[in-house]
């Protein structure tokens, strides 16, 4: 009985969105490999759903590469995980309880845990 599925490439996407917001412009696929030790290949795949969620937008011309597109104080973790991952990322929530006490438990670890990424905004985690 899992709490949370966060997926690699959710994880990307919310510290790619980190490293946005503390570099304050735009980045290339390169520079956020290199800044986040993953693969160009895999930041593209994220970025480009991040694009197509309206989180970043792409940047043309010599320094282009992506910026973040909405205020970095109204994204949260939950916003990301749910637009990489969906909500499945999240198999317990609002779950009636059916086995007793232990799923009772898991279910307020779950509620805890989705308030704590709605909580936290990127721009908090960027270091503000």
């Amino acid at each position: 009985m899992s709490v949370i599925n966060i997926t690699v490439a959710a994880e990307l996407g919310i510290r790619s969105l980190v490293a946005l917001q503390r570099n304050r412009e735009s980045m290339t696929t390169e520079e956020l490999s290199s800044k986040l030790g993953a693969s160009g290949a895999h930041i593209s795949k994220v970025l480009q759903r991040l694009r197509i969620r309206g989180f970043v937008q792409s940047v043309r011309g010599p320094h282009g590469g992506y910026a973040i597109a909405k205020d970095a104080k109204k994204i949260t973790p939950f916003h990301v995980i749910v637009a990489i991952d969906g909500m499945g990322a999240f198999p317990r929530r609002g779950r009636k309880c059916t086995t007793g006490g232990y799923e009772v438990m898991v279910n307020s670890i779950s509620k805890s845990v989705v308030a704590h990424l709605k909580k936290y905004s990127i721009w908090f985690l960027a270091g503000r």
